[in-house]
Parts: structure tokens; sequence; C-alpha cells
């Protein structure tokens, strides 16, 4: 059993890691900004501690006692008006965070970060999550990194925002729709945070979580239409060009169902090119078909 220090904790893949971590038999303290909206805070061995990762102040002791501490704070979208950056969110909170897990004497520092992310990356997302891992890397001697491709899972999240998609009479798709992903189920995310956690073996390593097949943007919005019951999905093809003008003018409005970001990241997606995490730490294999039908299924059950 470990003590185990977790930020985002509220959040898509947070939730299920708590969960994971607390039936384990985990003592778990999680960073929360209001305990009213942590999903799970009724349960045994969990510690609740108020503060902000942006605040380091609020951060005094947070990880006293712990052994390891999870990282998952992470933005798809800007809110600048709010002071949601990728800087801040990105690299500021873990900087605060690395600056309490080295006065703690953390000894495994695991980082939510995403797959594509490089210095030289076609968006500020991808440059902001690379400089935390560096500096991740830099000042903590044992540190796991996974980049994650899309993942699917009940409530907010991919499916969420493309499910309505798959239902319109005619759904709207970038470009050709053959950029690829290799979709990864949520739960099998969760499970490699948590495998890092009690394997004192894992550290030093950068693992890419990918699910075991690679499918085009087309393939998915076909699978997903079956998944919800439509026999087929007919697509709108919009071309590039007139998505990045439109973006271009629009992706900063909070009416944007797209910013430049999420644009550029996804028409570069690809097959993943650094070790899987799935084959190297032995995690269930689980295929995109019946990735959804268990991420609808549950979501269903959770709103009837």
């Amino acid at each position: 059993m470990k003590r185990v220090f977790v930020s985002g904790g509220s959040g898509f893949v947070g939730r299920e890691v708590v969960d994971r971590l607390l039936a384990r038999g985990h003592q778990v303290k999680a960073l929360v900004r209001s305990a009213s909206h942590f999903p799970l805070a009724r349960q045994e061995r969990l510690e609740l501690v108020k503060g902000d990762a942006l605040e380091p102040e609020t951060l005094g002791n947070a990880m006293s006692g712990c052994d390891a501490a999870v990282n998952l704070i992470g933005i798809l979208r800007e809110k600048r008006l709010r002071g949601i950056t990728y800087e801040r969110m990105h690299v500021i909170a873990v900087q605060n965070l690395l600056n309490e897990a080295e006065h703690a004497g953390i000894e495994h520092f695991i980082q939510m970060s995403a797959k594509g992310v490089r210095v030289d990356g076609v968006s500020r997302y991808q440059t902001t999550k690379h400089e935390a891992e560096i500096e991740i890397q830099r000042r903590i001697r044992h540190w796991t990194i996974f980049r994650p491709d899309i993942i699917i899972g009940p409530g907010r999240g991919f499916i969420s925002e493309i499910a309505p998609l798959a239902l319109l009479p005619f759904s709207p798709v970038i470009g050709d729709g053959k950029y690829v992903f290799e979709p990864v189920d949520r739960r099998v995310v969760a499970e490699a945070f948590v495998t890092a956690v009690e394997r004192d073996s894992i550290g030093g390593a950068v693992y890419e979580l990918r699910g075991p097949q690679a499918y085009t943007f087309n393939e998915i919005l076909d699978l997903l239409g079956r998944a919800l019951g439509r026999r087929k999905v007919r697509k709108l093809h919009l071309p590039l060009w007139f998505v990045r003008a439109m973006v271009s003018a629009f992706g900063r409005l909070p009416f944007s169902p797209v910013n430049r970001d999420q644009l550029e990241m996804l028409v570069e997606s690809g097959v993943g090119k650094e070790p899987n995490g799935v084959n190297e730490l032995g995690l269930q294999k689980i295929f995109l078909q019946d990735q959804l039908e268990y991420a609808i299924g549950k979501t269903r059950k959770e709103n009837e």
C-alpha cells in the first residue's frame, strides 16, 4: 500500500485513476479547488487537499508523507480571459508541483503528457507539454511520463465531442478524414498510472499509450455511428484550406468547435513512434468497438 498525491483527480482520466488506486488499497491525497466537485469525496482512504497548482502558497506540505505524485492536469483549449492558458496549466503548474515534490521528498513523479509532443510541435499545446516533460526529467530522479493517444471513455471527452456528429444527416469531416489514430481505453490509461505507482522498477521512461489497432477518423466515425445504432454515417468532407480559414478567423471565440492547436494536431495524427506502454507494461488490449460500446453503454446508464 502506498500513499499517492494526485493533481487533476476530478478530471476525465483522474476519476478513473483515483478510483483504481483506492480499489487497490492505496491511500490518496487529491488536490482539489472545491471538495463539492470531487466525485469520490466519501471514499475511505481518500484525503482531499484544498489548493490550486497555480497558487504555490496553497500547496504547503500538500505532498507530505506521500510516496508518489501523479499529475493529470491539462487542458485542450485555452480560456485566456480566465487565465487558463497552455503555459500556465502545462508548465507553471508543473513547476509548482515539482517544487512541492522536491520539498516533500517524493520518490516517483508520474506525468500525463500526450502523443506527439515535442519541442518543434505544430501547436503550443504540444510545445508546452514537452517543456513540462523536460522540467520533470531535469529535476526529479525517478519519473515516468505517459503520452496517450485519443482516450475513449464514458462522460466528457473525445466521444462526447464527436458523437453528435455521427448522428447528423451529414457528418462534417475536416479534410479527407484519413488522418490516423490509435484510440486507447480510459481504463487502460488509468491502469498504466496505477501500475507505475505499484512497480518500483518503472521509472526514467517515456511511454506512449496506444490501442491495439490504428483507425482513420472516417473509420472511427463509422464505428461510432454503428455503436449509436446508425446503419450508415454519411460524411460531408470540408476542404482543409476552408477549415483553416474559418479557424483563423473564429478559432479563439468560445463558440468555435475547434481552435488552431486542435486542428493542426488532428490532421497531423499518425501511428506512434515511442514504446507502447500498453505492451511494455502488459496492460489489457481493448479494441475500439469494445471501447465504444463500454463508453456509450456506461454513459447511458449514468444518465438514466
